[in-house]
């Protein structure tokens, strides 16, 4: 590969991390800004949660993806990680 399509594939790589982080780190933003304004709230508190895991499975599979630790994960974890980032899309692995 050429360098420039080396530099082309990083930021491709980049805005599609950027993208699918903006949606569940956005959202604890909102829900810390509703618990800082309203106080303890379960709804708020679910949100933040919620997003929280979202942005942790999604950057878990991209570090397996993209990242050295991929060729090394068992089956059965790929499959639990993959389970859990489908999850939010009602989509399941059979």
């Amino acid at each position: 590969m050429t360098l420039a399509l080396d530099l082309r594939a990083v930021e491709l790589l980049c805005s599609r991390l950027c993208h699918d982080l903006v949606s569940p780190v956005g959202a604890i933003s909102n829900g810390v800004e509703l618990l800082t304004e309203m106080g303890p709230d379960e709804e708020a508190l679910a949100l933040v949660g919620q997003s929280a895991q979202a942005a942790a499975t999604r950057l878990k599979f991209y570090r397996v993806a993209y990242g050295a630790a991929g060729a090394d994960l068992p089956p059965g974890e790929l499959h639990d990680l993959m389970t859990a980032l489908l999850q939010d899309r009602h989509v399941s692995l059979s």
